[in-house]
C-alpha cells in the first residue's frame, strides 16, 4: 500500500475541489469581491473562519434575523448614529457568530466609525470595507456558486473514499485495514472505541503509537468529541468536532457490545472537511462489517498484539508499556509476568470465506481463553500478530503463585478454547517463558519465548514447551539445518540406514529402543517383544555395520543424539 508522503501531496492528489468550506479569506479573494478593492479594518485574526452563506441587508435589527456563519454585505444605509448604538450593532452581529461584516463605502456610509472598528476587533469579527462599488448580487452568486461547487466536490470525493473502503471489505480485508487506510488518507491517527469508550484499535500516521494512545487517553478523560459541530457546521448529525479539533463519529451496530466511535486526532495535520467526510464514510463501512462478523473481538486481539509485538521488540519504555497496558485494561500488579507464545498447526493462509471463518474462530477462541484465565484469577493479555500468524500473551501471577501451575492452567485454557472453536483438526503449540518482574524484562522474555516457537513446532506434542528450561529437542530442532550436525548424523547412521533401505527387516528400531532404555538389554528386549538371543544377534549386526561398540557410553550417547536429530528432521 502506497503511503502519501505529506499533507501537501494529498492535497495535490485530491485537487482544489477537496475543500468544501469557504472562509472569509477565500471569499475576499473571489474576483467579484476583489473588484471592490476590499480592505480589512478589524478582526484579521478570524479571516480563516468558515462561512455558511452570504447575506445582503440594510436594516438596523438584522442580527436577530441571522443564524450565524453569514458574510453580511451592506452599504450602511441604516447604521445608527450614536456611538453606544454603533457598538451594540457590531456586538449583536458578533454574538450571532456572523462570519464577517462587509461595508461598501459610498454616500450612505463614506467612512466607518472608529468605535465600530474597535468593537469588531475586540470581538474578533472581521470588518471589511469595499472602496469601490460592486453589484451585491454578483458577489452573492459568486460566493454561493463556489460553496456549492465545493460541496459537490466533497460529495464526489466522499463517494470515492466510500468505494475504496467498501472494496477493501469485499477483498476480504478486515476493519483494522480500513482504519489503517483511513489514517493514511487523512494523514492523522485514528482511534476506534468500543461501546464503553475503551480502546478497541488504533492506527497511527506519523506520531508514535505511544503518544497517540496517551493523547487519546487524556482527551477521553476530558470528554473529547462529546459536543460540537460536524464538518458542515451543523449540529452533529453525523459526527462531532470538539473544541480541541478531534472529530468523532458514532458507529451504530445494532449490538450493545459493538464498536462505539471512530475518532480522528489532529496530531499530524489539521482536520478539514474532506477528512471529516472520510471518517464518516469509514464509520459506515465499519458499522456494516461489525454487524456481519465478530470484528470487535478481532480488532481488540490485533490491538493487543501490536502492543505485545512492540514490547517484545524493545520499542517501548517501561513507562510507555505501563500506560499502554492500562489503556488495554491489563493490570500487572506487583507480581510477576509470564510470557506465552502460541501458534496453531497446521499453519495455513486461507482466503475468502474460509479466512473469515478462521478469523471469527480465532477471535472467539482467544476471548474464551482470556475469560477462562480470568475465572482462575489470572489476568491475561492475548494479542495476535496477523503477519506472523501467532498469538502473544502475558499472564499476571498473583503473589505466591507458582510459575509451573500458572503455565499449566494457561495451556489448559488455550487448548480447550482451540478445540472448541477450531475442532480437532487444529492444535495449539504453547511456549511458556520465564516469569519476570517489570515491563522491560517482560519484553525481553517475550522475545525469547517467541523465538522458541519454531523449534517447538518440530518436537513431539506437549501441553506446553518450557522456553525457560534447557531442552535438548528444541536445541536440536534449532540446529538441525547446520551442515556439521547433518554430517554428524550421516556418519553415525549412514551404514545402518543403507542396510534398512535394502532389506525388509529393519535394524534402526532396535537401535532406537536400545538407546532409549540406556543400553539395558533386558528392558530393550521386553519393549521389542524379542528373546535375548535374537536381540544379541541384532545388536552384533548393528555393531558390525557401524564399526562401533554399543557398550561404550559415549558411542551410545552419540548414536542417541543422531537418532533424535534424524527423527526431528523427518517430522
Amino acid at each position: 500500500m502506497r503511503r502519501s508522503h505529506d499533507r501537501a501531496s494529498r492535497k495535490r492528489e485530491y485537487g482544489p475541489e477537496r475543500m468544501s468550506g469557504m472562509t472569509v479569506r477565500s471569499a475576499l479573494a473571489l474576483p467579484a469581491l476583489r473588484r471592490g478593492l476590499p480592505q480589512v479594518l478589524a478582526g484579521a485574526r478570524a479571516l480563516d473562519k468558515e462561512m455558511r452563506w452570504a447575506h445582503v441587508a440594510e436594516v438596523r435589527n438584522i442580527a436577530e434575523l441571522l443564524k450565524g456563519g453569514e458574510l453580511l454585505l451592506t452599504t450602511g444605509m441604516d447604521f445608527p448614529d450614536r456611538t453606544a448604538e454603533q457598538r451594540r450593532f457590531v456586538g449583536e452581529l458578533a454574538e450571532r457568530d456572523v462570519a464577517a461584516l462587509v461595508i461598501e463605502l459610498g454616500p450612505a456610509c463614506p467612512r466607518v466609525a472608529p468605535c465600530m472598528v474597535e468593537e469588531a476587533d475586540r470581538r474578533d469579527l472581521p470588518l471589511v470595507i469595499l472602496r469601490r462599488g460592486v453589484p451585491f448580487v454578483e458577489v452573492t452568486e459568486a460566493i454561493h456558486s463556489a460553496m456549492l461547487a465545493g460541496q459537490l466536490g466533497l460529495l464526489r470525493r466522499g463517494e470515492e473514499i466510500h468505494q475504496r473502503f467498501t472494496s477493501l471489505m469485499l477483498d476480504g480485508e478486515g476493519v483494522d485495514t480500513v482504519v489503517r487506510v483511513l489514517a493514511d488518507t487523512i494523514a492523522d491517527p485514528v482511534i476506534l472505541e468500543d461501546a464503553r469508550g475503551e480502546l478497541l484499535f488504533h492506527a497511527r500516521y506519523r506520531t508514535p503509537d505511544g503518544e497517540v494512545v496517551s493523547t487519546w487517553e487524556e482527551l477521553r478523560h476530558d470528554g473529547h468529541g462529546a459536543s460540537g459541530t460536524n464538518g458542515n457546521g451543523n449540529d452533529g448529525a453525523h459526527g462531532t468536532t470538539s473544541a480541541n479539533g478531534t472529530f468523532a463519529v458514532d458507529i451504530p451496530t445494532g449490538d450493545a457490545g459493538g464498536p462505539g466511535r471512530l475518532v480522528a486526532l489532529p496530531l499530524d495535520s489539521p482536520l478539514d472537511d474532506f477528512d471529516r467526510v472520510a471518517v464518516e464514510r469509514a464509520a459506515g463501512v465499519i458499522a456494516l462489517a461489525s454487524l456481519r462478523t465478530n470484528q470487535q473481538q478481532l480488532l481488540a486481539l490485533r490491538e493487543r498484539g501490536g502492543f505485545l509485538a512492540e514490547l517484545a521488540a524493545g520499542d517501548l519504555t517501561a513507562r510507555d508499556a505501563q500506560a499502554r497496558a492500562e489503556g488495554l485494561n491489563f493490570t500487572s500488579g506487583e507480581g510477576q509476568l509470564l510470557p506465552l507464545a502460541i501458534a496453531l498447526t497446521p499453519h495455513t493462509h486461507p482466503t475468502g470465506p474460509r479466512r473469515e471463518a478462521e478469523e471469527r474462530a480465532a477471535a472467539l477462541a482467544w476471548r474464551d481463553a482470556r475469560r477462562d484465565l480470568a475465572a482462575r484469577n489470572l489476568p491475561s493479555l492475548l494479542g495476535s500478530r496477523a503477519e506472523e500468524g501467532d498469538v502473544l500473551a502475558l499472564v499476571a501471577l498473583k503473589q505466591g503463585a507458582k510459575r509451573t501451575e500458572v503455565a499449566d492452567a494457561a495451556a489448559d485454557a488455550i487448548h480447550k478454547a482451540v478445540e472448541h472453536h477450531f475442532g480437532r483438526g487444529k492444535r495449539a503449540i504453547v511456549v511458556a517463558g520465564p516469569a519476570v518482574r517489570g515491563w522491560l524484562d517482560a519484553g525481553r522474555a517475550l522475545s525469547a519465548t517467541t523465538q522458541a516457537v519454531e523449534a517447538a513446532r518440530k518436537v513431539p506434542e506437549r501441553p506446553y514447551h518450557d522456553a525457560a528450561a534447557p531442552d535438548l529437542e528444541r536445541l536440536l530442532a534449532t540446529l538441525k539445518d547446520e551442515p556439521n550436525l547433518s554430517e554428524f548424523v550421516a556418519k553415525r547412521l549412514g551404514p545402518l540406514l543403507d542396510h534398512d533401505a535394502q532389506r525388509k527387516h529393519k535394524l534402526l528400531p532396535t537401535l532406537e529402543a536400545f538407546c532409549t532404555y540406556g543400553g539395558h538389554k533386558a528392558e530393550t528386549a521386553r519393549a521389542l517383544h524379542l528373546g535375548r538371543q535374537a536381540l544379541y544377534h541384532r545388536l552384533a549386526r548393528i555393531e558390525d555395520l557401524l564399526g562401533a561398540h554399543l557398550d561404550d557410553e559415549d558411542t551410545r550417547l552419540g548414536l542417541h543424539l543422531a537418532l533424535r536429530t534424524r527423527r526431528l528432521s523427518s517430522t
